[in-house]
């Protein structure tokens, strides 16, 4: 048989392919060179080999990521060339994140590219699994560590994470390979303290309620706010049943009507990840003045420069801007200083009476 006919031979057959091929071992950043060996385990098929970089030995170093190529000779006649890439090959950490309970759960997941075991003549040229480790990073500080338990789709998940702070996934290798990988980084914000700004109208004929969000009031001491206006979804349970009432609602507000007197909650889960927030919310058996109560309140003057009056005393009485952020609230009072206030558009929040604005001169 000629050389070359049993050198193809040899190439296919499954049990010695590993043996007479040749195997690549690929950098892992930041390491940036590779190799490749010819396992010359087959007498009678290859017996010199050429590297494209010159060398003439089994094994070639210092392979820059790229298109390469091997001479394969028998009894100095070459009998074929083989191409054949280096890949510079980096940890992928990909990263997910949900709600569940009030609190956040945030999951890293690892793959590398010919990760041990994956492939037949594919390698990683330096990496050692038990010396390497990963860590969660919580506002750039560690947290917490695991050892990976693999580099094919290896998912870590953590639970019970506080929201307000930005959360990492940082994979290092302590031994001498030194390869590292970072996933994407993780905003989340503190929505705790936060108030749901609620009209509830009252049933006049037994099922004409209607429960009405009019925004999202941020606590002003939170850590790390989402930036305004606050958007994301709004769903009404009953209460103490928990039963779903009507559809989820998206955006800035929302809105149910034909509801009957009783308790009710409604839920809020932010766009950004944000804490969720909850309010109880009641609709009584009202007659039909509660129109006239639901009107904003009499104010006055509008612009105004330092007190805001209104015509009434009210049990609470809130301040926020057209993005939600409170700024100033106060408790039974018929007046507000709003001196402090930049000159602007406000919103006043009157418990039992319709948001209204207001010019700050």
């Amino acid at each position: 048989m000629k050389p070359l006919l049993l050198f193809a031979l040899i190439l296919t057959t499954s049990g010695l392919a590993a043996q007479c091929n040749v195997h690549l071992y690929h950098p892992v950043w930041p390491d940036t060179l590779g190799r490749a060996t010819f396992f010359n385990s087959c007498p009678g098929s290859v017996d010199a080999v050429q590297w494209d970089d010159g060398s003439t030995d089994w094994t070639v170093n210092d392979l820059a990521p790229g298109e390469h190529w091997v001479n394969l000779y028998f009894n100095g006649a070459l009998l074929m060339t083989h191409p054949f890439t280096i890949d510079q090959v980096e940890w992928q950490l990909g990263s997910y994140s949900w709600t569940s309970d009030g609190a956040l759960l945030f999951g890293i997941t690892l793959a590398l590219q010919w990760c041990p075991g994956s492939a037949l003549l594919n390698h990683i040229d330096c990496l050692d699994l038990s010396t390497c480790m990963l860590y969660l990073m919580q506002d750039g500080v560690p947290i917490d560590s695991v050892v990976p338990t693999g580099c094919v789709a290896s998912t870590h998940l953590w639970t019970g994470l506080p929201f307000g702070h930005t959360y990492q996934g940082y994979l290092v290798d302590h031994g001498p390979c030194g390869s590292y990988g970072w996933s994407d980084l993780l905003n989340t914000y503190s929505c705790a303290g936060a108030q749901l700004d609620i009209w509830a109208e009252p049933a006049t004929n037994g099922n004409n309620g209607s429960i009405e969000v009019l925004g999202v009031l941020l606590d002003p001491g939170a850590t790390n706010p989402p930036p305004g206006p606050i958007t994301g979804t709004f769903r009404l349970f009953t209460m103490p049943l928990e039963e779903p009432v009507g559809d989820w609602q998206s955006g800035t507000d929302a809105f149910w009507s034909g509801l009957p007197p009783g308790d009710y909650q409604v839920r809020f889960i932010a766009d950004a990840v944000c804490d969720p927030v909850s309010q109880q919310v009641s609709i009584e058996l009202g007659t039909s003045t509660a129109e006239a109560i639901r009107q904003g309140p009499f104010l006055g003057p509008n612009p105004v420069h330092d007190v805001l009056v209104l015509d009434t005393e009210a049990t609470r009485v809130r301040i926020s801007d057209l993005h939600g952020r409170l700024l100033l609230q106060a408790s039974h009072t018929d007046r507000m200083d709003v001196s402090t206030l930049a000159p602007g558009v406000y919103l006043l929040h009157v418990e039992g009476r319709k948001a209204m604005r207001f010019v700050k001169g």
